[in-house]
C-alpha cells in the first residue's frame, strides 16, 4: 500500500524523525501534511489506540513536537504547527485503518497511470492485502490499495 501517512519527501523525513516521540505510548501519528503557502504549515494528526484524542493531548504533543523541531532545526523557515485529532471524517492512511473501519461509509480517491483521479463513495465491505471492496448501492467496486491516493471516512 502506498504510504498515505506522509507523501512528500519532507513529510517522510518528519515522520521518521518524529516517530520516536511516540514510542512507548499508545499515541501515534496517522498523517503529516506540509503546506508550502506564504507561511509554511505543518499539520500532524495523532490518534490513540483506545481513547478519543482531546485538546490536552493535542497541546501536549504540540509542545513536544515544537520543542523537537526547534532543537533539531529540521525546518529552515518559520512555520506554523497544527496538531489535531483525526476527527469524524478521519483519513484512512494505513492498512489497519481499512480493517478497523470495515462496514463504514468511505470516500476513496484512486489515481491511474496518467495521474487521473477517480472518486468512489460507498460502504467498505472487504479488505485484503492488495484490494478493498466498496458497496455502492449494491454495485461492488474493487480498488487496488496501491492505486489509492486518498481515503477517508464519511459521516
Amino acid at each position: 500500500m502506498k504510504d498515505l501517512i506522509a507523501v512528500s519527501e519532507i513529510e517522510k523525513i518528519l515522520l521518521k524523525c518524529l516517530n520516536p516521540i511516540f514510542l512507548d505510548s499508545k499515541y501515534e501519528i496517522i498523517r503529516i501534511k506540509v503546506y508550502e503557502t506564504k507561511n509554511k504549515i505543518i499539520q500532524i494528526m495523532i490518534d490513540h489506540s483506545n481513547k478519543i484524542i482531546d485538546i490536552e493531548d493535542c497541546a501536549k504533543y504540540s509542545r513536544m513536537i515544537s520543542e523537537f523541531l526547534d532543537k533539531k532545526n529540521l525546518i529552515s523557515h518559520d512555520f506554523s504547527l497544527e496538531v489535531s485529532s483525526p476527527g469524524i471524517d478521519r483519513p484512512l492512511t494505513r492498512l489497519k485503518d481499512f480493517y478497523k473501519f470495515k462496514g463504514n461509509k468511505v470516500k476513496i480517491t484512486q489515481i491511474d497511470l496518467e495521474n487521473k483521479r477517480t472518486n468512489y463513495k460507498g460502504i467498505l465491505t472487504e479488505v485484503t492485502e492488495k484490494n478493498i471492496l466498496l458497496d455502492q448501492n449494491d454495485n461492488l467496486v474493487s480498488i487496488k490499495l496501491d492505486k489509492i491516493c486518498d481515503a477517508k471516512l464519511l459521516v
